[in-house]
C-alpha cells in the first residue's frame, strides 16, 4: 500500500504525520517515454531542498516504495550521504522501486 497516501489521508483527518516528499524514479517526457536526462540524485537533491524551505532539518529518513516491507530505509544526515545514496540505488541497483515508481 502506498505509504504516501496514508500520509495524505492522515493529515486531512486532522492527525500528525512527519513531512514527507513523494519522488518519482520515473519521469515521462512529452512522448511518454522516461526523461533520462534527469537522474534520481537530482530528484532526492530537489526534495531534499523543498524540505529543507519548508523548514524540514535533517536527517531525513528515506523510505522507498519498493514493496520489500522496509528494504532499502536509509536514515541520511546530508545532502553528500544523500547523493551517495541516489548513487549506490543507481550503481547497485540496492533496490528495486517498485512499479509506480515511487521513493
Amino acid at each position: 500500500c502506498n505509504k504516501f497516501l496514508h500520509h495524505q489521508i492522515f493529515y486531512r483527518a486532522g492527525m500528525q504525520t512527519p513531512r514527507s516528499v513523494m519522488v518519482r524514479f520515473f519521469v515521462e517526457g512529452k512522448d511518454g517515454v522516461e526523461n533520462k536526462d534527469v537522474t534520481i540524485v537530482d530528484k532526492l537533491l530537489s526534495a531534499s531542498t523543498l524540505l529543507e524551505n519548508r523548514g524540514c532539518q535533517w536527517p531525513f529518513l528515506i523510505k522507498p516504495n519498493s514493496a520489500g516491507f522496509g528494504s532499502g530505509i536509509a536514515l541520511l544526515y546530508n545532502q553528500e550521504e544523500l547523493t551517495r545514496y541516489g548513487r549506490r540505488v543507481l550503481s547497485d541497483n540496492a533496490f528495486a522501486p517498485s512499479n509506480d515508481g515511487l521513493a
